[in-house]
């Protein structure tokens, strides 16, 4: 059978295509969503859309899909495009040739670059880490860190035990309260990475749109949390904070104060690197992280030795969920 890969940017696609787009969805994903509302949302970008590459048969039939979406990033102060793979599927038919998924990738890795794109980079799930080292060969650089206050501490580790959630509700309230002083005297900053994400005004504006998420905004501080589920724990995630669009000790105590004084939560944690001293959240040991999340990268254009220098250690890029939310 002959195949090939088309790639098109998101308006670019046929509208017949969408139907078939979103049933891929349907199909591997268990997601139901109408075609026009899944362009839609593809359309939700720094650009105004989203590559994509479609493996088609000679007669138009989709065998699967993947995406690049565009991220603005900064590398050593200059502005950058920077992509997000993700929506991997391939119909169950088809699945006998394990390389669809690579020949996908490359595909959009060729035309990324002819677009002055510079990279990819993404947090692969745990059945797909190995593909993506081993046959994409993409550079791991190293896994998230896991960042926690806890406020109900037995409840967090499966116990049950009203006297420790007590003390431990009592000490989150306390450090919290403590920190919220003591920031205003010693507001350390973040140390800016050589390649971080660029968050302006418009791409918060885009990327924190979805109703899931809840921004707050007071004075220079803006900061944005989620609330999420999993295995009766209820946790809010920090995604974002800062204090005139940086990262500060007194933007991360007032986020941690204001959910403590507005949901009933079990644990709140920050997913990433924290290039910051702090003193409030405790960093959880990589061996008892509940999921480790490996950052992988592919350097478009290997001649940019700059930037595949860049790309071989964490302490050099900054990346957590504001990225991409694994949750």
């Amino acid at each position: 059978m002959s195949t090939k890969i088309k790639i098109f940017k998101t308006t670019e696609i046929p509208d017949s295509m969408w139907h078939q787009i979103a049933n891929g969805y349907h199909v591997c994903f268990d997601i139901k969503k109408k075609p026009q509302e899944l362009k839609e949302s593809f359309c939700k970008s720094i650009t105004g859309y989203t590559l994509h590459a479609l493996k088609l048969t000679d007669d138009g039939k989709l065998m699967g899909h993947n995406y690049f979406q565009p991220r603005p990033y900064i590398l050593n102060g200059k502005k950058v495009i920077c992509a997000l793979s993700g929506g991997t599927f391939v119909f169950p038919e088809y699945r006998k040739d394990i390389f669809i998924f690579k020949d996908l990738f490359n595909a959009l890795c060729k035309k990324a670059n002819e677009l002055n794109w510079v990279a990819q980079i993404g947090v692969p799930n745990e059945n797909s880490f190995e593909y993506c080292r081993k046959i994409i060969k993409e550079k791991y650089i190293g896994d998230l860190n896991y960042y926690i206050l806890p406020v109900h501490c037995a409840k967090t580790l499966k116990r049950k035990n009203k006297l420790i959630d007590l003390l431990s509700s009592f000490y989150a309230l306390s450090i919290s309260n403590i920190n919220a002083v003591i920031s205003n005297f010693i507001n350390s900053k973040e140390v800016i990475a050589p390649l971080h994400l660029n968050e302006s005004i418009e791409y918060l504006n885009i990327r924190l749109s979805n109703p899931v998420y809840k921004n707050i905004h007071k004075g220079n501080i803006k900061a944005t949390y989620r609330l999420y589920t999993e295995d009766g724990i209820k946790t809010a995630y920090i995604l974002h904070f800062s204090q005139n669009g940086i990262r500060t000790a007194k933007s991360l105590a007032y986020i941690v104060k204001t959910i403590l004084k507005h949901e009933k939560i079990d644990a709140i944690l920050y997913i990433g690197t924290m290039n910051m001293n702090q003193w409030l959240l405790t960093r959880v040991p990589q061996k008892y992280v509940p999921h480790k999340l490996p950052v992988c990268v592919s350097v478009f254009d290997k001649s940019n030795k700059t930037l595949m220098d860049i790309c071989t250690s964490m302490l050099n890029i900054d990346y957590g969920l504001i990225n991409f939310d694994v949750r």
